[in-house]
């Protein structure tokens, strides 16, 4: 069985992969998201995510009075929140 680890060793060294492969390809992700793209991102409510704002789970981002949010810290917030159920 793999560790913890290595799944997330593995998939950040995948990731890495198919960025580099995106930026060459001249189609690099996008990395600031509404709150309703952000909302889609991670699967909840536009509702949920303004909540999750609100208690300082999420952290916003300001450029030119909108309020956006990090697709990295989305990906912090849900790897901190995984893990194996037994």
């Amino acid at each position: 069985m793999f560790t913890a680890q290595f799944v997330s060793e593995l998939a950040s060294a995948v990731a890495t992969q198919v960025l580099a492969k995106m930026s060459e390809e001249g189609t690099v992700p996008k990395r600031l998201f509404t709150v309703p793209e952000a909302a889609i991102y991670i699967g909840r409510s536009v509702k949920a995510v303004d909540h999750l704002i609100a208690r300082g789970v999420i952290e916003v981002t300001k450029l030119d009075g909108r309020r956006q949010i990090d697709r990295i810290a989305l990906d912090k917030l849900i790897e901190s929140n995984t893990f194996f159920e037994v």
